[in-house]
């Protein structure tokens, strides 16, 4: 591995795109917007709304789809920047250290975003960036699996491999949300087996990795020593972030994190130094956070992976 360069704790900085929106949401215009999100397209997109879209002036863009409620971008951002809000009074604790007055204010908003994001399905039923943001609001406001899977139903006509869709139809069927492990465990497998070789979506097996160690924990030792575990990480990493077809493409740098860590932890040294090779000096919050500082855990592991001989993981 050649010489390391400086961290780099802004995975921003490695997609320039969303400086680019931000800064003309900052400057309320309109055609630059709209210039910079077409650049993208499928997953890419619905991404780079929801990055951007989080910090976007809420008045600005009720503004602009008072103008044109056909628009679906700007449906798209607002229904971003509402979620954001209401989870940000909801906060990330689980739901018994949620107070009923912070449940019934973060209800109260996504309704609200519920309701302009219906408005927007009907004007414009072909953007998957506002069914994706449905999902977010159905997961909030607990409508239920069955209408979580006709809403993803939809993506999926649009997109079938619409990953940031994906990704909240995952969080939707962990146990946490109404779901079980086996149930998250299928669709993570089952929709990285559909997904073309080199595409993005092999990190759903990550991250569902990640999500039993968030939550089961005390299970730490025998989830990472599970060989279908290890081996369907491995499987997934071989399809996607190492596959020679992979492609630095929106998003990537939140997929090389995510293999990294899942990789060290299983001890799949091999695998995991060549992730970190292709991850550069990008450094992302998550999953790092899972073991502590991100940018001390990243080096610790880069490190360890960069000086390990290959050999069977355990």
């Amino acid at each position: 591995m050649p010489p390391a360069a400086p961290l780099v704790f802004d995975e921003n900085a490695a997609h320039p795109d969303v400086w680019e929106v931000r800064v003309a949401l900052a400057a309320k215009d309109w055609a630059a917007v709209t210039a910079t999100v077409g650049r993208q397209h499928g997953g890419a997109r619905t991404q780079l709304i929801r990055w951007a879209g989080g910090t976007a002036d809420r008045a600005f863009l009720e503004s602009v789809r008072a103008a044109d409620p056909a628009d679906g971008l700007a449906a798209a951002l607002l229904g971003q920047r509402m979620t954001t809000d209401a989870w940000a009074i909801r906060t990330r604790n689980l739901a018994r250290d949620v107070s009923p007055a912070q449940f019934r204010r973060f209800h109260a908003m996504l309704r609200e975003a519920e309701e302009m994001l219906v408005d927007a399905v009907a004007h414009n039923p072909a953007d998957p960036a506002v069914w994706c943001i449905r999902l977010i609001t159905a997961r909030g406001l607990e409508v239920g699996q069955a209408e979580v899977r006709r809403r993803y139903a939809a993506v999926a006509a649009l997109d079938p491999h619409h990953l940031p869709a994906q990704e909240q139809v995952q969080q939707q069927l962990c146990p946490k949300w109404g779901g079980s492990w086996a149930e998250m465990d299928a669709f993570a497998q089952d929709a990285t087996q559909a997904a073309p070789e080199g595409a993005h979506n092999g990190v759903l097996v990550a991250d569902a990795l990640y999500e039993h160690l968030l939550l089961d924990g005390g299970n730490r030792d025998k989830l990472l020593r599970n060989k279908d575990n290890r081996q369907r990480l491995a499987e997934a990493a071989d399809r996607s972030v190492l596959h020679p077809a992979f492609e630095r493409t929106f998003g990537w740098v939140a997929v090389a994190n995510s293999f990294a860590l899942m990789l060290c932890l299983v001890k799949d040294w091999g695998r995991a130094k060549r992730v970190f090779e292709i991850a550069g000096p990008w450094v992302t919050e998550h999953p790092w956070h899972l073991v502590g500082d991100p940018v001390a855990k990243f080096a610790r592991y880069r490190g360890r992976a960069a000086g390990s001989r290959w050999r069977r993981p355990w």
